[in-house]
C-alpha cells in the first residue's frame, strides 16, 4: 500500500469525535507524567468521548471501562487536590499487588463470559483482559504507585494492535504515543520517588 492509499484509508475512518478523544487522552497522560492535577478532569472528558467510540466499535469492555475511568477521574482529582492528602510516589505493597493480580484473573474471566453471553463483542478475550488490567493500573495511578507505568506499557502495546485491527487508526497512534509517555512516566515517577516528592 502506497502513501496515498494509506492516507485515504486512515482518513476514511477518522471521526471528529475520535480525534477529539485522542487529543484529550494524550494531554491527560502527558499531564499525569508531570503529576499535574489537571490530568484528571481532562481525562474525564476523554473517557466520555471514548464511551461512544468504543460502543461504535463493539469493544464493549472498553466502553464500560471508560465509565470506570470517569469515576476514577473524580476520585483521583479529589485525592490529588486535597492538601491533607498529598502523598509521594511509592512502590506498590504486597497486598495491592496480590489483590491486583487476583482481580485481573477473576475479572478477566468474568467479563469475557459476560461479553460472550450477552454481546456481539469483537474481541472478547483481549477486550476483557486489557479492560481489567487497565482498572488495576488506573487504581495504582490514583495511589501514585510507580508500578502503574510498566503495567500501562504492556496494556498500551496490546491495544495498539487491537485498535489497528478495528481500524481505529487515530486511537492506535495515540496508544503508540502512550507507550512513549508511559516509559517517560516510569522514569519520571521513579526519580520523584527517589526524591520523596509529594504531588
Amino acid at each position: 500500500m502506497g502513501a496515498s492509499e494509506l492516507y485515504n484509508a486512515v482518513t476514511s475512518v477518522m471521526t471528529p469525535l475520535e480525534i477529539f478523544g485522542a487529543l484529550t487522552a494524550l494531554i491527560s497522560v502527558w499531564l499525569t507524567v508531570r503529576r499535574h492535577i489537571a490530568c484528571w478532569p481532562i481525562g474525564m472528558v476523554s473517557s466520555l468521548v471514548y464511551v461512544e467510540v468504543m460502543r461504535e466499535s463493539a469493544l464493549y469492555a472498553d466502553m464500560v471501562l471508560q465509565v470506570f475511568f470517569f469515576g476514577m477521574g473524580i476520585y483521583g482529582w479529589l485525592s490529588w487536590g486535597r492538601p491533607s492528602k498529598k502523598f509521594p510516589v511509592t512502590k506498590v505493597s504486597q497486598f495491592p499487588l496480590v489483590g491486583g493480580a487476583l482481580f485481573f484473573l477473576v475479572g478477566t474471566f468474568g467479563w469475557r463470559c459476560l461479553l460472550l453471553s450477552y454481546t456481539d463483542a469483537a474481541l472478547p478475550a483481549l477486550d476483557s483482559a486489557t479492560a481489567v488490567a487497565s482498572l488495576v493500573a488506573q487504581w495504582w495511578m490514583t495511589r501514585k504507585h510507580v508500578e502503574c507505568w510498566p503495567l500501562w506499557i504492556a496494556i498500551d502495546a496490546i491495544l495498539v494492535g487491537v485498535f489497528l485491527y478495528k481500524s481505529l487508526y487515530p486511537t492506535a497512534v495515540v496508544y503508540a504515543v502512550f507507550l512513549v509517555l508511559a516509559a517517560g512516566g516510569w522514569r519520571e515517577w521513579r526519580a520523584a520517588m527517589a526524591r520523596g516528592e509529594p504531588i
